[in-house]
């Protein structure tokens, strides 16, 4: 026993009702609300990489003496005890960074894992009570 299949046959078929929807062309979707949307979101996007790059280069102009000056200038400026190279002045920042992460990460990841268990098991049972559509 062998299935045919058939060609779907075109919307201009006068056979079948034409249910096609005008595809709006353009960047932005139809609505008011979706325009509003779009430009606010690409306005913080923008907003948010100024600041990032702003921030970076801050942070280059006032780390280059640190970074250009040599191990007799800063010897007298340790924090550690045996100060000789620039790890010893890195590695206290670069643990509490790890361990920072880490315990964020210990936090997050349970917390978003139940939320998300919440919302796709108990959630759709009382969403259509709640938020008609």
């Amino acid at each position: 026993m062998s299935i045919a299949t058939q060609a779907p046959q075109s919307a201009g078929d006068p056979g079948l009702p034409d249910t096609t929807k005008p595809v709006r062309k353009g960047k932005h979707p139809g609505r008011l609300g979706n325009r509003l949307f779009a430009g606010i979101s690409t306005t913080a996007g923008i907003i948010i990489l100024a600041v990032l790059a702003a921030v970076a280069v801050f942070l280059l102009i006032q780390a280059a003496p640190a970074l250009q000056a040599s191990a007799d200038e800063i010897a007298g400026e340790s924090i550690t005890r045996d100060a000789g190279n620039l790890w010893s002045y890195i590695a206290p920042l670069l643990f509490g960074t790890v361990l920072s992460a880490v315990l964020a990460m210990i936090v997050a990841v349970p917390l978003s894992v139940g939320i998300a268990l919440f919302i796709a098991q108990y959630a759709p049972s009382a969403s259509p009570r709640r938020w008609p559509t």
